[in-house]
This record gives C-alpha cells, sequence and structure tokens, in this order.
C-alpha cells in the first residue's frame, strides 16, 4: 500500500527478484542443515588430519634431536681425545705448554668448523622440500594462454585513470 492507501501494482521484476531472495535464502538453510548434520564427521577428518600431522612432525622432530645428539657427542668425544692425549704428552714432558695450548686452539677451531658445517648440511636439508616445491612450481606448464589472434597490447604505463570520478 502506498502512504495514500491506494494500491498500487507491484511490477513483475520485483516478483522475480522477491522469488530469486526466497529462493537463495532457502538454498543457504539447505546448506545450513547440511552443514550441521556434516559437522560430526567434518571433526572427525580434521581430527585424523590432525593427527596425521602430529604424527609426522613428532618423528621429524626426533630424527633431528638424534642428529644432533650424536653430532654434539662426536665432536665433544673428539674435543675430550684431544685433550686427555695432549695431557699425556705434556706428562710425559714430550711437548711443552705452549704447544699444548697451540694444538688444543687449532683443534678447537677444526671442530667448531666441523659444527658449522654439519649446521649448514641440516639447514640444507630442511629447505630441501621447499626448494622441490619450488622447482616442481616453475616446470608446471603455462595454464593462462594467449587467445589466438589476440593484438599485443603494448607498453603498459602503469597510470591509472579515473574516468567517473565522484
Amino acid at each position: 500500500r502506498s502512504r495514500s492507501g491506494g494500491r498500487h501494482p507491484v511490477a513483475p521484476a520485483q516478483h522475480g527478484a522477491d522469488a530469486g531472495g526466497q529462493f537463495a535464502q532457502s538454498l543457504m538453510n539447505v546448506y545450513t542443515v547440511q552443514s550441521f548434520a556434516q559437522q560430526h564427521a567434518e571433526v572427525q577428518r580434521h581430527r585424523h588430519t590432525r593427527e596425521q600431522i602430529y604424527a609426522t612432525e613428532t618423528k621429524e622432530w626426533w630424527m633431528v634431536l638424534n642428529a644432533n645428539f650424536w653430532r654434539d657427542l662426536t665432536i665433544n668425544l673428539g674435543r675430550l681425545v684431544v685433550l686427555i692425549f695432549s695431557v699425556h704428552l705434556l706428562l710425559r714432558r714430550e711437548i711443552t705448554l705452549g704447544s699444548l695450548v697451540l694444538f688444543a686452539s687449532l683443534t678447537e677451531s677444526a671442530y667448531l668448523s666441523l659444527f658449522r658445517m654439519s649446521r649448514m648440511f641440516d639447514r640444507g636439508s630442511q629447505w630441501a622440500e621447499a626448494l622441490g616445491r619450488l622447482a616442481k612450481l616453475l616446470h608446471e606448464p603455462m595454464r593462462v594462454t594467449e587467445a589466438p589472434g589476440a593484438h599485443p597490447i603494448g607498453r603498459m604505463r602503469g597510470e591509472i585513470l579515473f574516468d567517473r570520478e565522484i
């Protein structure tokens, strides 16, 4: 009704819009009900995925810890053997104290370099997966192609032109 109390006919386009809106609303309601009905299955699926990720990450974490343990053990055992042997030679008076200090400092720098090199190898192995994915992506064929007969665009200037400014 209009404000004057008279009736105005409703345009057919308005009926179509109303019907479309009601249909869209009904469809959303159906999807909402389906979503609630599938909620338990979705939770189970996500729980399973989360458990798989946790198991994989735990396995990888223990592998990294194990590798770090053996690397540190090897380097520290090497340091200990060098120190014990150097003290043994010093007590037998086969080397001087200055030679012992020089030898210990040189071997310590060698062990430090070995440690740094092994850490670099660890990081490189962690990067390998990401680099593999990047290489695979670079070898993917282009999916967006030019239309056959399209005219070249030419050089773009990078300017934006606003025709209908408010």
